[in-house]
């Protein structure tokens, strides 16, 4: 769900993170897509185990190797649709996404992790404006969420492309593996791009990231 419309494809920088449904890694998964219907595609996909990918929190990177480890999550549920159309002219395009985690092990600190993201796009004659949101509770008890948003724009006139976007990303204060923090971490960040397509499927761009 990354939506801020930038030619060469960042997303306001990698700390703010408004992808949705990715805490499962790459798992074994069952995964199901329905057919595109009048612009809407809907995916759903369960993980037994969560054991081959790490779940980064505010304390670090949780290893969860092995299965039935404290505070890894399980049976893992994720629902995400997107929907494209065009009216007279104006490009619309909506996407969503939520991620159920179960914990195997009871840890301190610890609970089922949730998390869910929006985004949408619209555009008109070479004018595009997006936005997208995030919110996990990294799978902890507590104020502990992260919340990202990031929103841009981008004008495209042949195979140019100029936009700018901005992102910020924010931690609450709580309690993470049983460490209390004291107070908020906030993380801004703004881009400006230029992109050129040299050919389907090759761009070439530059951006300025702060």
């Amino acid at each position: 769900l990354v939506f801020t419309a930038a030619p060469t494809g960042h997303r306001a920088g990698a700390a703010i993170d408004t992808d949705g449904g990715n805490f499962s890694g790459d798992s074994e998964k069952a995964t199901y897509w329905t057919p595109t219907i009048a612009g809407l595609h809907v995916g759903v996909s369960y993980t037994p185990d969560n054991t081959e990918a790490g779940n980064v929190t505010r304390a670090g990177l949780q290893p969860l190797g092995n299965d039935n480890a404290a505070g890894a999550q399980g049976e893992i549920w994720d629902i995400g649709a997107t929907y494209k159309q065009t009216f007279q002219g104006v490009g619309i395009s909506l996407a969503g996404a939520y991620s159920k985690g179960k914990l195997e092990v009871a840890a301190a600190g610890s609970d089922d992790r949730t998390e869910w993201a929006i985004g949408g796009q619209l555009s008109y004659m070479g004018f595009t404006v997006g936005g997208s949101y995030r919110q996990d509770d990294q799978g902890l008890t507590g104020n502990n969420e992260i919340q990202a948003w990031n929103a841009g724009v981008m004008y495209a006139m042949g195979p140019w492309a100029v936009s700018a976007s901005y992102g910020k990303a924010t931690a609450e204060a709580g309690i993470t593996a049983g460490v209390p923090f004291a107070g908020e971490d906030e993380t801004t960040m703004y881009e400006i791009a230029i992109g050129y397509t040299v050919a389907p499927g090759i761009d070439i761009g530059i951006a300025l990231i702060g």
